[in-house]
């Protein structure tokens, strides 16, 4: 029951943060690779990027990028919920979409 719920809420957000899989750049730029998601709580920010640790399992962190191009919608703080739409690009994990949940 706990599984079935947290894959609705997944779906739902990436259905509020009407994400879509990345297109491949033009000639010459690196090819990102698909929107993946992450969900938890925020537990540092910093300028330039955002630690999000998530609950289930084993309580990973994750650092995300925040450049000119990250949508965040909410408040972004320490402690926030959040789900994060991030692509990988040469090795680091960059935030597309930040949906804050509280």
């Amino acid at each position: 029951m706990v599984l079935a719920s947290y894959v609705i809420r997944v779906f739902v957000a990436a259905g509020l943060l009407g994400v879509s899989p990345a297109r491949p750049q033009s000639q010459g730029q690196q090819e990102v690779s698909e929107y993946q998601f992450w969900s938890g709580t925020v537990i540092e920010t910093a300028d330039g990027s955002v630690t999000v640790r998530r609950s289930s399992n084993n309580g990973e962190d994750k650092k995300f990028l925040i450049n000119a191009e990250t949508k965040v919608e909410g408040k972004l703080r320490d402690q926030a919920r959040v789900t994060v739409a991030y692509v990988e690009v040469e090795g680091s994990s960059v935030a597309k979409r930040i949906l804050v949940r509280d």
